[in-house]
């Protein structure tokens, strides 16, 4: 009988993993009146962000600027620290990985591998994500739509 448990234990994260709703950075929307060019070039590494001027970067689409991101930035050891706020580590896992839609228990597990040696422990459960998620209009953090048939 415990087998039978186990399964059905197994089988309830799954299930909540896939109906769970999905979110990416919404490109259009621009946070505090600001081009999310901009706001997206902030969170490259120190040395892309020499390369450019505010003016330079005004002028390059958003996925450009994301593209350097999932390319370079996002592999340097101080793309995202332990002390990362989480609502900000959500968003820079979200331009790391192009901007593909991610569920609140794949960004949890992701940040879980990241911060697992910290000294700080954090709480990063789906249910905390999501929460967060749900409340980050600052950093233009929406649900993805779903594919209509």
């Amino acid at each position: 009988m415990p087998r039978s448990s186990s399964k059905k234990a197994q089988a309830q994260p799954v299930a909540e993993e896939q109906n769970s709703p999905r979110y990416h950075i919404n490109l259009e929307s621009s946070p505090d009146s600001q081009s999310m060019s901009l706001f997206i070039a902030d969170r490259r590494c120190y040395a892309c962000q020499q390369g450019d001027t505010p003016l330079d970067v005004l002028a390059k689409d958003p996925e450009d600027v994301m593209q350097q991101i999932v390319e370079h930035c996002a592999a340097t050891p101080d793309y995202l620290l332990l002390d990362t706020p989480l609502k900000e580590a959500a968003f820079r896992l979200l331009l790391a990985g192009g901007n593909e839609p991610m569920n609140a228990v794949e960004l949890g597990r992701a940040l879980s591998e990241r911060w697992a040696m910290s000294a700080y422990p954090r709480e990063v459960s789906a249910a905390v994500v999501q929460r967060l998620l749900d409340h980050s209009p600052y950093y233009g953090i929406a649900k993805a739509e779903e594919a209509k048939a």
